[in-house]
């Protein structure tokens, strides 16, 4: 049973990896799809701005000490704060 189980997950971790190729490829090459997703891609990364700008307005507008531009000079998905428990 033990072994069935290893080869069962090596099967799916691999099966799960070309899947996962199979849809980018197709996205990718599909021009009506591919630009379905830029347009997706885009508008998950403005709301990423608009929800940095709304925090860094709302620390400063509570008079959080220190300086919050880091909040909206920063690029990418994830976001260091630099909040502590006092804030």
């Amino acid at each position: 049973m033990q072994y069935c189980s290893r080869d069962f997950l090596e099967v799916s971790s691999w099966a799960g990896l070309h899947s996962g190729a199979a849809i980018v490829t197709k996205i990718l090459g599909d021009p009506a799809l591919k630009q379905q997703w830029y347009g997706e891609v885009k508008t998950m990364a403005d709301r990423i701005i608009s929800m940095r700008k709304s925090l860094r307005s709302a620390l400063e507008a509570e008079g959080a000490p220190g300086s919050w531009n880091h909040v909206t000079d920063q690029i990418g998905m994830f976001c260091f704060s630099g909040m502590t428990g006092e804030h």
